[in-house]
């Protein structure tokens, strides 16, 4: 299977997911957020994909949500449903991102936006 190849520039808090169904990792770079640094420069990481890789992409008001008890909903979760379901469809798996979240969070408030992005890679 050929690996093609795309540029990344990161600008947020959290770390992009890349999964496939053998292995998920974040991708990392040395950025700080967009709007914290007016002076910072954002240069492009290159990341690797095949047909079926999935990208999730997310704001930090995802994975800082709290419970009730002030629990973080946190990084670890969001891994754990993307590797769950890294080969279904994109929809799908935003659909078990979400149920995930309001399961853990109940009824408590999120404190900042929530955004989800989920990106997978098609032949052709």
């Amino acid at each position: 299977m050929v690996r093609k190849y795309q540029h990344l520039a990161r600008a947020s808090k959290g770390y992009p997911f890349h999964s496939d169904t053998l292995f998920c990792s974040t991708i990392t770079n040395s950025h700080a957020p967009l709007g914290i640094n007016p002076r910072e420069t954002y240069n492009q990481t290159q990341v690797s994909f095949k047909p079926g890789d999935v990208f999730l992409f997310y704001s930090d008001g995802v994975s800082d949500s709290r419970n009730k008890a002030g629990e973080f909903f946190g990084l670890k979760r969001l891994e754990d449903v993307l590797v769950e379901n890294a080969a279904k469809p994109a929809q799908v798996i935003l659909n078990q991102l979400v149920i995930g979240w309001k399961s853990f969070t109940g009824d408590a408030p999120p404190w900042d936006d929530l955004t989800i992005v989920v990106v997978v890679i098609n032949s052709g």
